[in-house]
């Protein structure tokens, strides 16, 4: 396969114009819209490292950083074969995956990355629609990985009703309306966007866990974290173009997955306790300051969450056009009580521990024979 440069503001392609159709179909091309150092990087870095001795040399990647494709390009990416694999983010696509992004409204019922990851990632594989939603888009869901919970991440202390009103909050979905229920304005940026615009001012906050200060560098321009958990993104969704899945031999689907498995368990363990390091002190030589909310903005958070859920099904029928949203409400809310259970029971620190976890319980019940095809 003729050789890429990556990791640059641009691709260039020594072949002229190559692109994951031109390449082989053992020769996968991924790419994710965020820098090496990013926590979600390092899952399709880890699919990379092992792909080639896991296959014995049958496949091989190019991974590229933050320059094939930009957050917002993965879905259309994935779909037009620009990449093999990919990062999506259904949050930036809630016409193309109103399914998805249902489960991704319930944003606020999440407390834990290595919870969300699992809870997401079995429900996806056991929501036919879900699936279909993916195939529609021309592509195969290999993954679903969580943040720890969003807090808020400022340019000055911000800890009180009063602080936040009138502020441009960087935010989404239910975290945008938490925003406006408090009476700050919802400013919708692509996570790309988001470090430029603190730096000139034009955003005061931004809605993100504390791991996001060293992943996307906001240590630079956001000083100050908001102790006020308000539930995870649970949707760093990784798909692979269906014409190349569907080109591989079932042996081959089976590693992607399984590698997939491994990098989700791996990844997100790692996220969840980097963000708890920061928030437990971590962070204090580089300046950054861990401040405890004032309860009336808990208690006003307290009562969005319970109108936004009581909204719940109005809100997916109204954005979404989803009829049965109570059901699928349910199974998710019980599929979050599953994993809380789970992985109670183990060192959930421990990625040995995790990965078998979430083998056996969900990626070893993918048939690789028919999924995708």
């Amino acid at each position: 396969m003729p050789r890429v440069i990556k990791f640059g503001t641009a691709v260039v392609l020594l072949a002229g114009g190559l692109t994951a159709t031109n390449a082989t179909a053992k020769d996968l091309i991924f790419a994710i819209g965020l820098p090496p150092i990013h926590t979600w990087s390092k899952t399709l870095a880890y699919v990379d490292e092992h792909i080639d001795e896991r296959s014995g040399g049958a496949l091989s990647t190019e991974v590229f950083y933050g320059s094939l494709l930009n957050l917002k390009q993965g879905l259309n990416g994935v779909r037009d074969g620009l990449a093999d694999a990919a990062l999506l983010v259904p949050g930036y696509h809630p016409a193309e995956m109103p399914q998805v992004n249902l489960i991704l409204d319930l944003a606020m019922l999440g407390h834990n990355a290595t919870v969300l990851s699992a809870a997401t990632s079995e429900y996806m594989f056991t929501c036919p629609e879900c699936l279909a939603e993916s195939e529609a888009n021309g592509s195969v869901f290999l993954a679903m990985t969580s943040n720890a919970p969003y807090m808020l991440l400022t340019t000055e202390p911000m800890t009180t009703l009063e602080s936040l009103r009138g502020k441009n909050i960087r935010s989404f979905s239910a975290f945008g309306r938490w925003v406006e229920f408090i009476g700050g304005i919802k400013m919708s940026l692509s996570a790309n966007d988001i470090y430029d615009a603190l730096s000139r001012g034009t955003l005061d906050a931004n809605l993100h866990p504390a791991t996001e200060l060293y992943n996307l560098n906001f240590k630079d321009v956001a000083k100050f974290i908001t102790r006020l958990p308000l539930g995870t993104y649970h949707g760093n969704q990784f798909n692979m173009n269906i014409d190349t899945w569907r080109n591989l031999t079932t042996d081959e689907r089976r590693l992607l997955l399984d590698l997939f498995a491994e990098a989700s368990a791996l990844t997100t363990v790692q996220f969840q306790t980097f963000n708890d390091d920061i928030l437990n002190g971590g962070g204090a030589a580089d300046g950054i300051q861990v401040l405890e909310p004032a309860p009336e903005l808990v208690a006003a958070t307290e009562q969005f969450i319970a109108e936004d859920m009581a909204n719940m099904e109005a809100m997916a029928r109204d954005n979404y056009g989803i009829t049965d949203a109570e059901p699928r409400i349910a199974r998710f809310t019980a599929l979050i009580e599953k994993w809380r259970g789970l992985l109670a029971a183990i060192d959930a620190t421990d990625v040995d521990a995790v990965t078998a976890l979430y083998k056996r319980e969900i990626w070893d019940r993918v048939d690789a024979a028919t999924h995708g095809m």
